[in-house]
């Protein structure tokens, strides 16, 4: 395959009216797409769409955005000569409307595994729409075909994972915000170019102030989830052990025993089995309790790493 044109230090957006339409792009965007920024501005977004991309994606992403909340997924567009790019995308509504779009390098092995699985459903879209399935109705069927094959519940979960993963990837290789000018104090004072110099530099390092404080927030995310998982894996074993019990119990019940006998055997394993009937009941509630620390975990990390990203 054609090696991508996307560096680890071009960054790129665009911002969206409702309907998708293209209001800003910057100067990354114009160069990767090959589009003059007059002819990007006011256009649909989907003027870089690749025809390769299934329908079932980007149903995934309009359902999380008219429900509010910011999407991120491997997309692959086509530049105005037809040359393929592919990017990690960030689309997140703004609040006065319309949408920011931020585009990077991908940078770990989900993006091979997504793009090769895009190619297969791709194919069955195709197949759908010759049969006269509608593209709504296709789209509908894909996006939940894609989150089966990545073996997750939702496109949602998966999201939250991979860009956590991807921001990760895109620090170890070097990617981080640019350190801030020096300037010079007298100079900063006089009123010249100096003094928007200083101005950025201060910004810069505001960013960078705030960046880290967020990597902090993230290392604690991260504790928090490992935590969640850990308790569930000891849940679940204690959940079996309980399982154990009432099974001897109720293989006891059907020896043919009689008399003081029976009473001695199963009195201990009775109150045993009630016991883990109890245990039981709190299991429940906290196996609900972790799952919900997880779920919160994982979304946090994931609008965190939006944010640093």
């Amino acid at each position: 395959r054609q090696e991508n044109p996307v560096g680890l230090d071009d960054v790129f957006f665009s911002t969206t009216d409702d309907k998708g339409r293209i209001t800003l792009a910057n100067e990354v965007f114009v160069r990767l797409s090959k589009h003059p920024l007059e002819e990007l501005v006011g256009a649909p977004h989907n003027i870089v769409r690749h025809p390769d991309m299934p329908a079932g994606v980007f149903r995934a992403m309009w359902d999380a955005l008219e429900a509010k909340r910011p999407f991120a997924g491997f997309v692959r567009n086509r530049a105005a000569d037809g040359s393929p790019y592919e990017v990690l995308a960030t689309v997140t509504p703004l609040p006065a409307g319309g949408y920011l779009s931020v585009r990077t390098r991908p940078m770990t092995e989900a993006a091979e595994t997504a793009f090769g699985l895009y190619t297969e459903v791709r194919e069955q879209e195709r197949e759908a729409e010759e049969s006269g399935q509608t593209r709504r109705e296709v789209a509908q069927r894909t996006a939940a075909a894609l989150s089966e094959a990545l073996g997750v519940e939702s496109y949602e979960r998966f999201q939250w994972g991979l860009l956590p993963a991807e921001l990760a990837a895109r620090e170890a290789a070097g990617a981080t915000l640019p350190d801030a000018p020096v300037v010079d104090a007298a100079d900063a004072a006089d009123g010249t170019a100096a003094t928007a110099e200083a101005a950025v530099a201060e910004m810069i390092t505001a960013l960078r102030r705030a960046h880290d404080l967020l990597g902090d927030w993230t290392h604690g995310q991260e504790e928090t989830g490992a935590l969640a998982e850990d308790l569930g894996g000891l849940t679940a074993r204690v959940s079996e052990a309980a399982g154990a019990g009432e099974r001897v119990r109720a293989a006891a019940e059907e020896l043919d025993l009689t008399g003081p006998q029976r009473t001695l055997l199963l009195a201990p394993l009775q109150i045993w089995a009630n016991m883990h009937g109890i245990v039981s009941g709190y299991l429940g509630e906290l196996s609900g309790l972790i799952d919900r620390v997880d779920r919160s975990s994982r979304e946090a990390l994931f609008s965190l790493a939006l944010v640093r990203l």
